[in-house]
C-alpha cells in the first residue's frame, strides 16, 4: 500500500523491569493496517500476554530500534526522545513490516523464591535448582532483551517475517502468518548468538478477542526449530529465555530474553485493535 503514514509511539524505561521477572513484548494497536492509517506500537511488560504496564522511552535502555520493510532497514532510534512517545511519519509500501527493539544490558535484583518460581515456569529447571540450593535471599541478574513484532498493511506480502536480524537471542518464522489459514502449521527457529538453540524452551501464547489467554510450552529440536498451529484468531506471542550462571562478578545469572508478536486472522477482517483483545484499560 503506497503512501501509508506510519506513526510509531514507543515507550521504554531503564528501571521499568526491576520489580519482578516479567515478559516484555511489543504490541501494535492495529495488526492489519488500512491505507493511510496511522500505526502505533507500544512496549508492555507483564506475565505472558497479561500486560502489567506500559513503559516510557529512555534512549540509554535501547541499543537498537529498527523497522524492516522489504529491502529497507530504517533506524528509528535517533528520532526518539526520552520521556515521551516519538511520532514518526514514515511512508511505507503495502505488505509486512517488522519492528526490532534490542535493550541495553541491565542489572536487576529479585527475590530468590519469586525468581526460582519464574525459572521453573519457563522450564529452566537446572539453574532454578542451583539457585534454590544456595543461601542467597536475593538474586542479581544481568539481563538483555531482544523484541520483535510483525504487522501488515493490505495484502500481508513480503518476507520480513523470516528475517534474521543477528541479535544475540532471536526468533524467526519460516512461514508468513498473514498469508496462512486455520489449522496451518508455522515453523519457528530460535537462535542464540547466530546458532540454532538446541533443546531450548519456548513459551507460546494466544490472546483471543475478549482477553482469554491460551499457553503452550514448547521445546526446540536439534535444529533449533519448533512448531505451532494457527488454531484461533488472536494476538500471538512466542517468548524464550536463556539463563546461565553469571561469568561477571557481582551478578548470579546472565539472562537473554526474546519475544515475537504477531496476529492471525483467517480473513484479515477481524477486530484487530489491541483494545478489542483486552488491552483497552491501558489507554
Amino acid at each position: 500500500m503506497k503512501g501509508l503514514t506510519f506513526i510509531l509511539g514507543l515507550f521504554i524505561s531503564a528501571g521499568a523491569f526491576a520489580q519482578s521477572a516479567t515478559d516484555e513484548f511489543l504490541l501494535p494497536e492495529n495488526f492489519f493496517a488500512e491505507k493511510g492509517q496511522a500505526e502505533t506500537v507500544h512496549l508492555f511488560n507483564g506475565e505472558g500476554l497479561k500486560p502489567g504496564g506500559e513503559v516510557k522511552f529512555h534512549a540509554a535502555a535501547v541499543t537498537k530500534l529498527t523497522l524492516y520493510h522489504g529491502s529497507k532497514d530504517v533506524n528509528l532510534k535517533p528520532t526518539s526522545k526520552d520521556g515521551e512517545p516519538p511520532l514518526l511519519n514514515y511512508p511505507t509500501a503495502e505488505g509486512l513490516s517488522l519492528l526490532q527493539l534490542d535493550e541495553s544490558q541491565q542489572v536487576k535484583d529479585y527475590d530468590r523464591d519469586d525468581y526460582v518460581q519464574q525459572l521453573n515456569e519457563q522450564g529452566q529447571d537446572k539453574i532454578a535448582q542451583k539457585l534454590n540450593a544456595g543461601n542467597r535471599l536475593r538474586i542479581r541478574e544481568k539481563h538483555i532483551a531482544f523484541l520483535k513484532t510483525l504487522f501488515s498493511s493490505e495484502n500481508g506480502g513480503g518476507k520480513v517475517y523470516e528475517k534474521q536480524v543477528h541479535a544475540d537471542y532471536e526468533i524467526v518464522l519460516k512461514q508468513n502468518p498473514y498469508k496462512s489459514n486455520y489449522g496451518d502449521d508455522i515453523t519457528g527457529v530460535l537462535y542464540f548468538k547466530g546458532q540454532p538453540a538446541k533443546v531450548a524452551k519456548v513459551q507460546f501464547y494466544i490472546r483471543a478477542q475478549g482477553g482469554t489467554i491460551f499457553r503452550q510450552d514448547l521445546s526446540t529440536d536439534n535444529s533449533g526449530e519448533f512448531f505451532i498451529k494457527l488454531s484461533r484468531e488472536g494476538v500471538y506471542m512466542l517468548a524464550s529465555s536463556n539463563v546461565e550462571a553469571s561469568t561477571t562478578s557481582g551478578t548470579d545469572v546472565d539472562t537473554w530474553y526474546t519475544s515475537y508478536t504477531f496476529a492471525f486472522s483467517s480473513s484479515n477482517a477481524m477486530p484487530n485493535t489491541y483494545r478489542e483483545f483486552g488491552f483497552g484499560n491501558m489507554h
